[in-house]
């Protein structure tokens, strides 16, 4: 019976190392934004919430059309002073909530440029929003280059139970920090602003790789952290996810499954920017708070490899494991 607990132990101390290590492993610091992408692909629409992470029994199945996308996927990043006319901005982190974590995919559908009109291709239809103002939603954020002469970035993100407040579905720290999470597609006639278009992404992954970049080092994260200022040249990547609507039906919630492809393209906001210069601070000082960024992104080189557990955790397991065995044949003595 001993040597059972024993080797039981000894399972649950080595399971806890490694879980350690991926959990370190899973969230590595990088960020990544851009406006210069649009996303298409499929739909299908389930009853219940197994079905549609099962796949199976779909009662309609369609197409979301092509329609701007803004990605800004932070992690880790919260060393203030890093901006600058073209530069990623702090500023961003702190509205986000300060905690250096950021989550967003987001249909470009209300970007204004400056001096002009919301963008056109309003689209209530087409919308695939999540708006994570903290991160807490993500279970993996990794991005790095992924090549020596650091002009390819490839960003990856998966995440868990993004959701919008039944009651409160804006962000509001006060009612439990809901995310802004948003579907409306199939041809249903509902409003952008509409709150039957809220509900929670129970899965999402997002896997994009952008090349044509100009990486060079940059020492504000840590060592070897590289990060890149510029629109991409091409951009390819997916967006897969399981949204649960709330209230959908006189029956209650709904449940899609989407694929999306998303690529690099000629946005509205891409098309109408002052002449390449608007980012954020110029658009501060304009007054303007919709509008074309420039692209960003920064993270080490080459994919993360497992983070090694740290030597405090490994030395702790370790002493205790001594502990058990001593005591063991103490024991059996």
């Amino acid at each position: 019976m001993l040597r059972v607990r024993f080797s039981t132990l000894i399972l649950m101390a080595v399971s806890f190392l490694g879980t350690t290590a991926a959990t370190q492993a899973a969230f590595v610091k990088s960020y990544s934004y851009s406006d210069r992408l649009v996303y298409s692909g499929t739909y299908s629409r389930f009853t219940t919430a197994a079905n549609a992470q099962n796949n199976t029994n779909a009662t309609s199945n369609g197409t979301v059309a092509p329609r701007d996308l803004s990605t800004f996927f932070a992690r880790g990043i919260t060393n203030p002073g890093i901006g600058g006319p073209g530069e990623l901005s702090y500023d961003s982190l702190i509205a986000a909530g300060g905690t250096g974590n950021y989550s967003q995919f987001s249909n470009q559908a209300f970007y204004q440029v400056p001096g002009g009109s919301p963008n056109p291709n309003r689209d209530p239809n087409n919308l695939v929003q999540i708006d994570d103002i903290n991160g807490n939603s993500v279970t993996s954020h990794t991005g790095f280059f992924t090549n020596a002469a650091l002009t390819q970035f490839r960003l990856m993100v998966s995440g868990q139970n993004a959701f919008a407040d039944r009651n409160i579905p804006m962000n509001d720290p006060a009612f439990g920090d809901p995310d802004l999470a948003r579907l409306a597609i199939g041809g249903l006639p509902t409003q952008a602003s509409n709150p039957s278009n809220y509900g929670n992404w129970l899965d999402y992954n997002v896997d994009i790789t952008f090349g044509g970049l100009n990486g060079t080092l940059n020492p504000t994260f840590g060592p070897g952290f590289y990060s890149s200022s510029g629109d991409p040249t091409s951009a390819t990547g997916t967006f897969t996810g399981v949204f649960q609507r709330y209230g959908a039906t006189p029956l209650g919630d709904d449940f899609f499954r989407v694929n999306l492809n998303v690529v690099l393209g000629n946005t509205y906001g891409f098309a109408n920017r002052n002449n390449g210069v608007i980012d954020e601070f110029t658009l501060q000082q304009l007054g303007i708070t919709n509008g074309y960024y420039i692209s960003q992104f920064g993270g080490f080189q080459n994919a993360p490899a497992v983070v090694p557990v740290p030597p405090s955790v490994v030395m702790g397991a370790i002493g205790a494991l001594t502990l058990l065995g001593l005591r063991r044949r103490l024991f059996m003595a």
